[in-house]
């Protein structure tokens, strides 16, 4: 899928504003209105380690080996720093509003289904984005968006965890652990091996105070880790355990726990192969755009007016020849008009289907 060719128009707006995220970088970046929790975080883990690198800093002197571990926990903030900004920084994979009319009603949702696994899915709309939900797209009220593969928001970072930044969240925590598991030694180690007579009152109080920091730190990224690893063995997202009932089958489930974990790494958006959509919903999720698409100019728009997405093609999905093919024709920039990839096509009405073998469950 590599070599279909994309619109490659660029947008002149720097920054551009949907839902509550500002989005920038031709939309490969975004960052919420109001990221309240984001300072906050760098705060406590900046805090964390100027205190600590000033203890180490006050006994290098004493022996090399302290400067090799102060090199280490410097290397280990910087990546930490890095897959914040990465995680937070990075678009989750938002999706386009429709600003035209809302012309999807009741009735055309549930003639909207999507097949996994010999299983019928109801396909959801969005009453505040006006799209209709594909399979593992929810809405976040805090950003204001739907978003692909949707993990959930994370308050301490101010944005969500989905398709485009979910593996930057897990390098994060696993770092955030290795971070805390340092301090806690460090200081642990000043504490039993000096005996507390290097340091005066106040330093020891400050000790104490970042080993339970460090020590609350240590044990929320313990069962972040153990959770999101058991997530991505069983093939599912946090939001969809959490929403899944008791009983209820997981559809994106493979064989092994290494096909799911390989997938969640190599090709998240591999799943989408595996589902039929019925011709109403075809109608309606070949017209739904991801946002870093659309400010990019990263896609392209067929003769029948489906989207080809670069962001779909880079995260594993491919297309069904037949798309490929009519993406492949070329269309001029005039016969274009951008303002439909921001809204939903209008379908006449089909008879409702009224077979009861289908599950809202996902």
């Amino acid at each position: 899928m590599s070599d279909v060719p994309l619109n490659k128009e660029k947008k002149n707006k720097k920054c551009s504003i949907f839902g509550n995220k500002y989005f920038f970088c031709s939309g490969k970046c975004s960052i919420n209105k109001k990221p309240l929790g984001f300072p906050f975080y760098l705060i406590i883990f900046s805090y964390d380690f100027c205190h600590t690198f000033y203890y180490i800093y006050k006994l290098i002197n004493l022996n090399i080996f302290y400067l090799v571990i102060l090199l280490i926990f410097t290397v280990v903030f910087i990546l930490q720093l890095i897959q914040t900004l990465l995680t937070t920084l990075v678009d989750p994979g938002s999706f386009l509003p429709n600003t035209g009319e809302d012309n999807s009603n009741s009735s055309e949702v549930k003639l909207m289904i999507a097949t996994i696994k010999q299983q019928d899915y109801f396909l959801k709309y969005c009453s505040t984005c006006k799209i209709a939900r594909d399979l593992r797209v929810y809405h976040c009220p805090e950003c204001g968006l739907c978003i692909l593969r949707h993990d959930h928001h994370c308050p301490w970072l101010s944005t969500c965890i989905g398709l485009n930044n979910h593996k930057h969240f897990i390098l994060l925590i696993i770092i955030n652990l290795l971070f805390s598991i340092g301090a806690l030694s460090i200081l642990l180690f000043f504490l039993i091996i000096f005996n507390n007579t290097r340091f005066t009152i106040l330093e020891i109080i400050f000790i104490y105070f970042l080993l339970f920091v460090n020590l609350c730190i240590f044990l929320f990224h313990i069962v972040l880790i153990i959770n999101h690893a058991k997530y991505i063995c069983t093939g599912q997202t946090t939001r969809e355990k959490i929403k899944r009932s008791k009983g209820a089958k997981n559809p994106f489930l493979l064989p092994t726990k290494c096909d799911n974990m390989k997938e969640f790494w190599e090709s998240p958006m591999k799943y989408k192969e595996r589902v039929v959509y019925n011709d109403k919903a075809k109608k309606f999720l070949d017209n739904n755009i991801l946002i870093n698409d659309y400010l990019s100019g990263n896609y392209r728009i067929t003769k029948n007016k489906k989207i080809i997405s670069l962001t779909l093609i880079n995260n594993g999905f491919n297309y069904s020849k037949g798309t490929i093919e009519m993406a492949k024709n070329e269309i001029k920039e005039d016969d274009i008009d951008e303002e439909e990839t921001s809204q939903s096509i209008k379908v006449e009405e089909e008879p409702i289907d009224t077979n009861n073998n289908i599950s809202t469950d996902l």
